[in-house]
């Protein structure tokens, strides 16, 4: 079966907001309350996030609704960037490159922020053409790669 793009309006009952979706994959989720917590507190980062990209800084803190719409494909990318400056480590200094390593923090929300698209991905509910392979791909892509070994 060839895959077919994304439906350009959502079907009868879906999420029309990145809130309500994020409230419905948590739902879904078998997880600990905690992790679930967790999560919540990663989905809001993402909100706060995409109304700080928009220079709503009121939206932000009030968590308005943020469209699914929204989403694009380097969505993961920035938000990546984002929260490395957002919550970093008061002990580490800036790398020789000027960047900031993740924290346990940012690590965590960024799952969190995978996991609810990949839950939209998965039910056909991100905008038409968006990828979510390609969202990964772009994360990897701003990586560095390991050292191999100089021993063969």
């Amino acid at each position: 079966m060839p895959d077919e793009p994304a439906p350009a309006t959502p079907p009868p009952g879906a999420p029309t907001t990145l809130n309500e979706a994020g409230e419905l994959m948590l739902v879904d989720l078998e997880l600990s309350p905690l992790t679930k917590r967790t999560y919540r507190h990663g989905v809001h980062a993402l909100l706060r996030f995409l109304h700080a990209q928009r220079g709503d800084d009121a939206a932000a803190d009030a968590l308005a609704p943020c469209p699914i719409a929204w989403v694009d494909e380097e969505i993961l990318a920035a938000f990546s960037r984002w929260l490395r400056e957002a919550y970093p480590d008061p002990r580490q200094r800036p790398d020789e490159y000027g960047g900031l390593s993740p924290t346990r923090t940012t690590r965590t929300y960024l799952v969190a922020a995978k996991r609810l698209l990949n839950w939209l991905d998965l039910r056909d509910l991100l905008p038409p053409g968006v990828s979510y392979d390609r969202m990964l791909r772009r994360i990897d892509q701003g990586r560095g790669h390991r050292r191999e070994s100089y021993k063969k």
